[in-house]
């Protein structure tokens, strides 16, 4: 599979019309009936990735995640479901706590192995060893199956940028679809 582009887009300009891969907001999703109705009722052909709205809020809500998962699960989403797990932007340690703490719940697990979602890692750090340092405590503390990993656009920030940990990150868990969040 080569590059595949998510965009926010607004559904007034019909997104799923332009591609059957998404990025959608949590906070959205809960607030804005329009927006949930449009995109928890997109079809199979549809990938849809949850973002936990952390950028946009500015911290990171565990119940508004969980409204915005439910709000799939009740919609019945037929598509294929990439939920962001919970992070602290910049903060290795808290964002180890709160993936542990958000992958470890019953209910996280039983969609995961039937199936019927699947979750994006986002390790945070101060610099690019504190991010991989992050990514690795992360699989070494789950135990759930994580498909993808999201790297930060903050680290675009970090010397060499986001391109070092990308690389790093194919070398290191080659199995694993990366995702670059943020333009």
């Amino acid at each position: 599979m080569g590059l595949q582009f998510a965009p926010i887009v607004p559904v007034k300009y019909n997104p799923a019309q332009l591609t059957n891969y998404h990025l959608v907001l949590a906070h959205q999703i809960v607030q804005d009936l329009h927006y949930r109705e449009y995109y928890c009722s997109l079809g199979e052909e549809h990938t849809v990735i949850l973002d936990n709205s952390v950028i946009e809020l500015g911290y990171i809500d565990l119940g508004l995640v969980q409204l915005a998962l439910q709000a799939f699960i009740d919609f019945r989403f037929s598509g294929k479901l990439i939920l962001v797990a919970p992070d602290v932007l910049k903060d290795s340690a808290g964002t180890l706590h709160m993936h542990k703490e958000f992958l470890s719940q019953p209910q996280i697990f039983n969609l995961v192995s039937s199936g019927t979602i699947s979750i994006m890692v986002i390790p945070q750090g101060v610099d690019d060893l504190d991010v991989l340092k992050c990514l690795t405590s992360i699989f070494e503390s789950v135990d759930i199956s994580i498909d993808y990993i999201g790297i930060p656009r903050l680290t675009e920030d970090f010397e060499g940028g986001r391109q070092n940990i990308f690389e790093i990150c194919k070398w290191l868990i080659e199995d694993r679809k990366v995702h670059l969040l943020g333009i």
